[in-house]
Protein backbone atom coordinates (compact mmCIF):
# COMPACT_ATOMS: atom_id res chain seq x y z
CA UNK A 1 0.00 0.00 0.00
CA UNK A 2 1.00 3.39 -0.47
CA UNK A 3 1.25 6.52 -2.51
CA UNK A 4 4.07 6.62 -5.36
CA UNK A 5 4.68 8.53 -8.40
CA UNK A 6 5.95 7.79 -11.70
CA UNK A 7 8.71 10.22 -13.69
CA UNK A 8 9.96 9.34 -17.64
CA UNK A 9 13.43 9.46 -17.91
CA UNK A 10 13.82 8.25 -21.32
CA UNK A 11 11.08 8.60 -23.96
CA UNK A 12 11.24 6.82 -27.68
CA UNK A 13 12.74 8.96 -29.94
CA UNK A 14 9.99 9.66 -31.93
CA UNK A 15 8.13 11.03 -29.16
CA UNK A 16 8.68 14.47 -26.55
CA UNK A 17 9.62 13.01 -23.17
CA UNK A 18 7.25 13.82 -20.62
CA UNK A 19 9.12 14.65 -17.22
CA UNK A 20 6.06 15.53 -14.79
CA UNK A 21 5.59 13.31 -12.11
CA UNK A 22 2.36 11.26 -12.39
CA UNK A 23 1.00 10.53 -9.11
CA UNK A 24 -0.90 6.75 -8.42
CA UNK A 25 -1.86 4.84 -5.11
CA UNK A 26 -1.56 1.21 -4.90
CA UNK A 27 -3.67 -0.66 -2.58
CA UNK A 28 -2.28 -4.28 -1.04
CA UNK A 29 -3.48 -7.09 -3.48
CA UNK A 30 -4.69 -4.91 -6.24
CA UNK A 31 -3.47 -4.17 -9.44
CA UNK A 32 -3.13 -0.57 -10.36
CA UNK A 33 -2.67 0.89 -14.47
CA UNK A 34 -0.92 3.85 -14.81
CA UNK A 35 -1.42 5.14 -18.34
CA UNK A 36 0.47 7.72 -20.01
CA UNK A 37 0.28 9.33 -23.64
CA UNK A 38 3.62 11.27 -25.02
CA UNK A 39 2.94 13.60 -27.75
CA UNK A 40 4.75 12.85 -31.25
CA UNK A 41 8.05 15.25 -32.63
CA UNK A 42 6.53 17.52 -34.63
CA UNK A 43 8.78 20.27 -36.69
CA UNK A 44 8.71 23.15 -38.79
CA UNK A 45 10.58 23.22 -42.03
CA UNK A 46 10.86 26.73 -43.66
CA UNK A 47 12.29 27.18 -47.41
CA UNK A 48 13.40 30.71 -48.00
CA UNK A 49 12.82 31.33 -51.40
CA UNK A 50 13.53 34.70 -53.94
CA UNK A 51 11.16 35.86 -56.65
CA UNK A 52 12.85 32.79 -58.76
CA UNK A 53 12.28 29.85 -56.73
CA UNK A 54 16.02 30.12 -55.26
CA UNK A 55 16.91 29.06 -51.62
CA UNK A 56 18.22 32.28 -49.75
CA UNK A 57 21.56 31.92 -47.27
CA UNK A 58 21.70 33.49 -44.12
CA UNK A 59 18.21 34.83 -43.30
CA UNK A 60 17.71 34.16 -39.24
CA UNK A 61 14.13 33.45 -38.09
CA UNK A 62 12.92 33.89 -34.47
CA UNK A 63 9.67 31.26 -33.23
CA UNK A 64 7.77 32.54 -30.16
CA UNK A 65 5.10 30.46 -28.74
CA UNK A 66 1.80 32.31 -26.55
CA UNK A 67 4.28 32.92 -24.13
CA UNK A 68 6.15 35.88 -25.90
CA UNK A 69 9.29 35.67 -25.72
CA UNK A 70 11.69 34.07 -28.63
CA UNK A 71 11.69 30.10 -28.02
CA UNK A 72 14.24 29.44 -31.15
CA UNK A 73 16.40 30.71 -33.34
CA UNK A 74 17.69 29.37 -36.75
CA UNK A 75 19.23 30.65 -39.90
CA UNK A 76 18.91 29.37 -43.46
CA UNK A 77 21.32 26.66 -45.03
CA UNK A 78 23.06 27.06 -48.62
CA UNK A 79 19.61 26.11 -49.97
CA UNK A 80 17.38 28.33 -47.87
CA UNK A 81 15.91 25.86 -45.17
CA UNK A 82 15.82 26.41 -41.95
CA UNK A 83 14.62 23.58 -39.78
CA UNK A 84 12.87 23.84 -36.00
CA UNK A 85 12.49 20.43 -34.54
CA UNK A 86 11.40 18.37 -31.38
CA UNK A 87 8.09 21.04 -30.76
CA UNK A 88 5.22 19.54 -29.42
CA UNK A 89 1.99 20.05 -31.49
CA UNK A 90 0.33 23.57 -31.66
CA UNK A 91 0.73 27.20 -33.12
CA UNK A 92 3.35 29.37 -33.25
CA UNK A 93 4.98 32.63 -34.78
CA UNK A 94 7.85 33.20 -37.06
CA UNK A 95 9.62 36.29 -37.56
CA UNK A 96 11.89 36.92 -40.10
CA UNK A 97 15.16 39.29 -39.07
CA UNK A 98 16.15 41.53 -41.64
CA UNK A 99 18.13 39.93 -44.59
CA UNK A 100 20.94 41.45 -46.88
CA UNK A 101 19.63 42.50 -50.68
CA UNK A 102 16.25 41.51 -50.49
CA UNK A 103 12.70 43.40 -48.85
CA UNK A 104 12.66 42.38 -45.47
CA UNK A 105 8.94 40.59 -44.93
CA UNK A 106 8.14 42.21 -41.41
CA UNK A 107 4.66 40.01 -41.03
CA UNK A 108 4.54 37.80 -38.00
CA UNK A 109 3.71 34.48 -39.58
CA UNK A 110 1.53 31.99 -38.00
CA UNK A 111 2.15 27.97 -38.34
CA UNK A 112 0.47 25.33 -36.98
CA UNK A 113 2.87 21.86 -35.63
CA UNK A 114 1.06 18.71 -36.29
CA UNK A 115 1.71 16.11 -33.92
CA UNK A 116 4.39 13.86 -35.38
CA UNK A 117 4.53 16.26 -38.80
CA UNK A 118 6.75 18.18 -40.55
CA UNK A 119 4.69 21.50 -41.47
CA UNK A 120 6.89 23.31 -44.35
CA UNK A 121 6.62 27.17 -44.75
CA UNK A 122 7.44 28.55 -48.51
CA UNK A 123 8.44 31.71 -47.44
CA UNK A 124 9.53 34.21 -50.76
CA UNK A 125 11.34 37.52 -50.42
CA UNK A 126 11.37 39.87 -53.42
CA UNK A 127 15.17 40.81 -54.33
CA UNK A 128 16.20 44.39 -53.99
CA UNK A 129 17.46 45.63 -57.16
CA UNK A 130 19.73 48.24 -58.65
CA UNK A 131 21.51 48.83 -61.98
CA UNK A 132 24.96 48.27 -62.75
CA UNK A 133 27.05 50.81 -65.31
CA UNK A 134 30.50 50.16 -66.33
CA UNK A 135 32.56 53.15 -68.31
CA UNK A 136 35.84 51.71 -69.07
CA UNK A 137 38.14 54.61 -70.28
CA UNK A 138 41.48 55.13 -71.27
CA UNK A 139 44.04 56.34 -68.33
CA UNK A 140 46.11 58.39 -70.53
CA UNK A 141 46.96 59.90 -74.10
CA UNK A 142 46.79 56.83 -76.68
CA UNK A 143 48.91 58.32 -79.41
CA UNK A 144 48.24 55.50 -81.11
CA UNK A 145 44.73 56.44 -81.94
CA UNK A 146 45.20 59.89 -80.52
CA UNK A 147 42.41 59.48 -77.76
CA UNK A 148 43.12 61.99 -74.83
CA UNK A 149 42.95 60.81 -71.08
CA UNK A 150 39.54 59.60 -69.64
CA UNK A 151 38.18 58.84 -73.88
CA UNK A 152 35.77 55.60 -72.99
CA UNK A 153 36.83 52.57 -74.42
CA UNK A 154 34.29 50.72 -76.85
CA UNK A 155 33.91 46.77 -76.99
CA UNK A 156 34.48 46.49 -73.53
CA UNK A 157 33.21 43.39 -71.95
CA UNK A 158 32.76 42.54 -68.14
CA UNK A 159 31.19 39.84 -66.03
CA UNK A 160 28.99 40.29 -63.16
CA UNK A 161 29.69 38.57 -60.08
CA UNK A 162 27.02 37.74 -57.13
CA UNK A 163 29.87 38.55 -53.84
CA UNK A 164 28.26 35.51 -51.76
CA UNK A 165 27.34 32.76 -54.13
CA UNK A 166 30.13 33.53 -57.19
Amino acid sequence: DGSYYAVEIEANPNFILDDTPHYFEVKDGQVTTLRLTNAARSGILIHKVDTSGEGIYGVTFLMYDDTNPPIGQQTTDDRGYAWFENLPAGRYYLRELENEGYIPDTQMKTVYAQSGETTLVEWENTPITGQIQVTKTSADYNSMNGWPAGTPIPNTEFEIYNAKTG
